[in-house]
């Protein structure tokens, strides 16, 4: 109201001013004009005076006193006269009237040119100042008079064409002020301001049509900023304090976007604990906030989470201008799953390699234990038949030694097999409990009296389907790993447990959801990090030169896999070693096991036809001394192939094969020879072979003992046809 009172005193004071000075201006030119006139006039009236007063010259010659005083009297009484005088020629006083003071003019009386006298007359000076005054008087009334009049109909104009429009702009205003821009216009009356009017109701239109666009802007931005998963920020490039921040920083950091803001980015993630990994810690960021004016930056960083949990994020920073405000735009994205998912994998990858690793040994080890034992094979049979000729007594003692070596190389063989999972198994159903109950003896006189054995077995049975020796060698070597981590004596522990699917759900070994867990824990040295990622490589070992062969946790890994189980190390250093044996558990209980039958010595062949079936020349030529030193006739063949043609012909009472041979394998010939002679009894040789032989056929594998060569070869023939 203030503003409006001003401006309408102003714009009133103004025109009061102007049209002041244009009606002094006119009034004064008036004035002017008049008091020209009235100076004009008593000029006009002094000079017709004067002229008038020549007329004295008639009464003044003719010396008629009455006369020159009626006329003097006359001229006297003029306004602007004060007195006059007449003289004669020789300036004796005729007659005086009135007062001579003040402005005096002369004129010589003359009669026909001869000077008769003179008059003198005195003006008034007040007249014409009198006239003046009244003059100035009248026009200061009219002056003042219009003034007042202009001042009125200003004050009624203004308050019609100016006042009331300023106030319904103002009500106007303030409506637009309060978001109402409906009808702007209409709130302008007069005529004259109709083109205001109109525009006002444009301008309504326009200022409701952008702020609902506005509105719709800032409303689509909301629901972006504030919808986003990752955490957005807007920062002060100078100081790093959050201006604004979305919703997600109260999922995020567990606080209210207000309890944020004003704070750094640094502080809002000081508890962060940075790693070699990180490209940037947390506490350091505010140099490239400032330096995301010039490039964007994008790096990892950590904090903590609202649960208190690490958080790993990434952040980016890029440079923005919100309005005339140049700001830092951070979006944080919270990588922890991601991050942790990468580092599983990297852990998968590098057990997958692990895995490849020892699949490509495992093949590599099955050829080259099916060679070796084949060698083994020459060797032990040539042995075999020296220290049975009467030829050779005194080398007797020197064969023998030569024969333990091949049985400790068939025993390394064989540890090669279980790791390359190439040794086919004999898996029977035992009870855990009791199988190692049975071997708590044997594992004490391995371990030596220096470390205490202890076994806990479960309450409940636990029926697996194992190989017997694999399970003896697989606890062997967890025993023997146990007690050379405790080099100053200590204590193993072994566990027998049932476990449940809920207490280990990520694994699928157990039959409806149970298995069973052999636990070997020790209280040794333990393992670092890098130690337990190769611990499983075949031939890595920690041990001194000559202490191992670095195949124990390789063959025990090997062997689980065939049993379909899985093998679990929890390992620190200096606190010890805890390895879990997981087997799954079968339905049916396990049988009373029969005792073994005794080795009955191998009778001597009758002569009957034997097919041998080798490859290798060597191996073939001792093993068929060996059988006719028996008392068999034995045709040789080279391979699968040449024993199917041969076979009809010799009529061979048993057929000795080997597994792997060129052009037709052992059970290739096998098939065809079933096909044609299904009684034929088989007996099949391996140094290595991952399949099982058909179903009544024993399988030897190399190196063969001669005893247990012949005795399977007597049984054989035993068997009706």
């Amino acid at each position: 109201m203030s503003r409006r009172a001003s401006i309408s005193r102003a714009l009133a004071a103004g025109l009061f001013l102007a049209v002041a000075l244009i009606d002094g201006a006119v009034v004064g030119c008036v004035y002017l004009l008049q008091a020209s006139r009235a100076v004009q006039r008593d000029l006009a009236a002094r000079g017709a005076i004067a002229d008038m007063s020549l007329s004295l010259s008639q009464p003044l010659w003719d010396l008629d006193l009455a006369q020159l005083r009626r006329v003097s009297a006359v001229i006297a009484h003029q306004e602007c006269v004060a007195g006059l005088a007449v003289r004669d020629a020789d300036d004796a006083l005729l007659l005086e009237v009135g007062s001579l003071s003040g402005p005096r003019e002369e004129r010589i009386l003359r009669d026909q040119a001869r000077p008769i006298g003179r008059v003198e007359l005195a003006f008034d000076p007040g007249g014409i100042e009198r006239e003046l005054s009244r003059l100035r008087t009248a026009c200061a009334i009219a002056l003042v008079g219009s003034l007042v009049i202009v001042l009125a109909v200003t004050g009624l104009l203004l308050n019609l064409l100016l006042r009331r429009p300023l106030e319904q702009l103002e009500r106007a205003l303030e409506r637009a002020e309060e978001g109402d821009y409906e009808g702007l216009g209409q709130e302008i009356r007069p005529s004259e301001l109709a083109g205001i009017a109109t525009r006002f109701d444009r301008l309504g239109a326009a200022l409701r049509a952008r702020e609902e666009d506005l509105r719709v802007s800032e409303r689509s931005y909301r629901e972006i900023f504030d919808g986003s998963e990752d955490v957005l920020l807007v920062l002060d490039p100078e100081t790093g304090e959050i201006v604004d921040a979305n919703l997600a920083v109260e999922r995020v950091f567990g606080q209210p976007r207000a309890a944020v803001l004003g704070r750094g980015l640094d502080e809002l993630l000081r508890e962060g604990e940075a790693d070699e990994e990180d490209d940037q810690r947390a506490g350091r960021l505010l140099p490239y906030v400032r330096g995301a004016r010039q490039e964007p930056r994008t790096f990892l960083t950590r904090g903590r989470g609202g649960s208190g949990e690490p958080l790993v994020g990434e952040l980016a920073l890029r440079s923005a201008r919100i309005g005339e405000t140049e700001r830092v735009l951070a979006a944080l994205r919270d990588v922890s799953a991601r991050h942790q998912a990468e580092r599983e994998r990297a852990e998968l990858e590098e057990q997958l390699r692990q895995s490849q690793k020892i699949e490509a040994l495992g093949q590599l080890v099955g050829g080259v234990a099916h060679d070796f034992n084949n060698l083994l094979q020459v060797i032990r049979s040539a042995n075999e038949l020296a220290t049975r000729s009467p030829d050779f007594p005194a080398a007797k003692q020197h064969l023998e030694a030569s024969q333990e070596a091949v049985l400790r190389a068939a025993d390394l063989v064989a540890k090669l097999l279980a790791f390359s999972r190439r040794s086919p198994l004999e898996a029977e159903l035992h009870d855990l409990n009791a199988l190692v109950a049975e071997l708590l003896d044997l594992l004490r006189r391995v371990i030596g009296p220096g470390v205490e054995l202890a076994f806990e077995p479960c309450p409940a049975a636990l029926p697996v389907r194992v190989d017997r020796r694999a399970i003896e060698q697989v606890l062997t070597n967890l025993c023997l790993n146990a007690r050379d981590a405790m080099p100053e004596a200590g204590r193993i522990e072994i566990r027998c447990e049932l476990i449940e699917a809920s207490e280990d759900a990520e694994s699928s070994l157990a039959l409806a959801g149970r298995r069973a867990r052999l636990r070997v824990r020790d209280e040794g040295v333990g393992m670092d990090e890098a130690t337990r990622r190769r611990m499983l490589e075949p031939f890595f070992t920690t041990k001194g030169e000559g202490k191992g062969t670095g195949l124990g946790l390789s063959v025990v890994y090997g062997i689980l896999r065939a049993h379909g189980g899985a093998l679990e190390v929890e390992t620190q250093v200096a606190r010890g070693t805890t390895v879990d044996v997981l087997l799954p558990l079968v339905a049916e209980a396990p049988s009373e096991a029969q005792p073994a039958p005794g080795a009955a010595a191998p009778a001597a062949g009758g002569g009957e036809r034997i097919l041998l079936a080798e490859d290798r020349p060597l191996v073939r030529r001792l093993l068929a001394r060996q059988l006719r030193d028996a008392g068999y006739r034995v045709v040789e063949v080279a391979d699968g192939l040449e024993a199917v043609e041969r076979f009809p012909s010799e009529e061979p009472d048993l057929i000795l094969s080997d597994v792997l041979m060129p052009r037709l394998t052992g059970f290739e010939a096998y098939a065809e020879i079933h096909a044609l002679d299904p009684s034929v009894p088989v007996v099949f040789m391996s140094g290595n072979d991952q399949e099982p032989p058909p179903p009544g056929c024993p399988l030897l594998r190399k190196p063969i003992e001669r005893e247990l060569l012949l005795r399977t070869v007597r049984e054989a023939l035993a068997r009706e046809r």
